[in-house]
């Protein structure tokens, strides 16, 4: 696939965001929202905070965003806020999904031809910003912002480097490859052996080591995650994370539907039930990243969680609709990454030791996807 050179991606950090609180719980959360706005303002950014009706819609909420675009970088939406929903056909079936992107690019045009209230087209995509979102009681979300204040004032235990976990479906898929990770940390570990992706390995690894960064290769469901075994397959299911101290804190995750934050899902649970989880990148429905380097290079330049996605997005994922029409960031997106190495000379031929897949090994990745779809009414 031929690819556009994009203008050179965005690494100012901190940014200019603008929290959107769901309105029922602000005065709960309101002393952790004021230490989030003192902590981006020591780093030199800005945080306007506005609340948010519970009966609002997704499209008010975006007029909100619009009325505000020009002091802004990117959106925070915390709590039980509106999302839009979004319908295609995709690797041979129909589906319905929410879809954050509507709200980051603000000026495209989004159509509902059946006029059923869920959008099925839109014109070309250029995200003009980044918008992520954490949901959850208000003990939960007090936690997580908690946590993200003793990390940013440097509170917070050393989890090593990353860790690639392909499991078996996908152990041939740029085997070996460290996906540009190599240059964030200096230590990567890489497990797409067959023999060594069952799920007691995930388990004994991020629960025992951890790892800074995640980078997953599992089937999955919105609430669980599926581990090849011998034609079978072992569930770890999102309540499963808090009780095996699962230890990471950021995650880039091919899981299909794993990031689906409208129902209870391991995303959102890596987040809120876990001591460490800081942000995540995944998708509401079938599909995921496959091809993480640019959004790695952004990263390694020094930029956020929120520009890394919106450059990777704008790069490469707005040609692939099937694959990424679903791709959601969740947590601060104007976090960080700490303990990395940071190059600001880097471009992207750096990274173009992997180079996009062919249409067949993309082809080849989603007859696997389907291939599991058909099973999980099995589950």
């Amino acid at each position: 696939m031929m690819l556009d050179e994009p203008p050179p991606a965005a690494v100012t950090s901190p940014s200019r965001i603008l929290l959107i609180v769901d309105q029922s719980m602000l005065t709960a959360i309101s002393d952790n929202l004021s230490q989030y706005s003192d902590d981006i303002f020591a780093e030199g950014g800005s945080v306007e905070i506005r609340p948010f009706p519970s009966e609002g819609s997704a499209e008010t909420l975006k007029d909100l965003i619009i009325s505000n675009r020009s002091t802004i970088d990117g959106v925070f939406l915390v709590g039980d806020l509106p999302t839009a929903m979004y319908e295609q056909t995709a690797f041979g079936k129909h589906e319905e999904f929410p879809i954050d992107l509507f709200l980051m690019d603000l000026d495209a045009n989004w159509i509902d031809e059946n006029k059923n209230g869920i959008y099925d087209g839109h014109s070309p995509l250029n995200l003009t910003i980044f918008a992520s979102r954490i949901n959850g009681t208000t003990e939960e979300i007090n936690k997580y912002f908690t946590k993200l204040h003793n990390y940013r004032a440097g509170s917070y235990e050393y989890l090593g480097g990353a860790f690639i976990f392909k499991d078996d479906d996908w152990f041939d898929t740029y085997s070996g490859s460290s996906f540009g990770l190599e240059r964030l940390y200096d230590s990567i570990r890489i497990n797409d052996n067959v023999e060594n992706t069952a799920k007691d390995n995930y388990i004994y690894s991020l629960s025992n080591e951890g790892a800074d960064y995640v980078y997953q290769w599992i089937h999955a469901t919105p609430n669980a995650l599926y581990f090849n075994s011998y034609d079978n397959y072992d569930s770890f299911r999102y309540s499963d994370i808090s009780s095996n101290n699962i230890r990471s804190r950021f995650l880039n995750m091919f899981n299909c539907k794993g990031a689906r934050y409208t129902q209870n899902n391991i995303a959102m649970t890596y987040l809120t039930d876990t001591e460490t989880g800081i942000a995540i990148t995944g998708s509401t429905k079938v599909g995921g990243n496959y091809y993480a380097l640019e959004f790695h290079r952004t990263l390694t330049l020094g930029s956020n969680w929120g520009n890394a996605f919106k450059s990777w997005y704008n790069y490469y994922g707005k040609n692939n609709d099937e694959w990424f029409l679903g791709m959601v960031i969740l947590g601060d997106p104007s976090i960080q990454i700490k303990d990395a190495q940071i190059d600001r000379s880097l471009d992207r031929s750096s990274f173009q030791s992997i180079i996009p897949p062919s249409q067949e090994t993309i082809r080849a990745m989603g007859e696997n996807l389907v291939g599991f779809e058909g099973l999980e009414t099995t589950f």
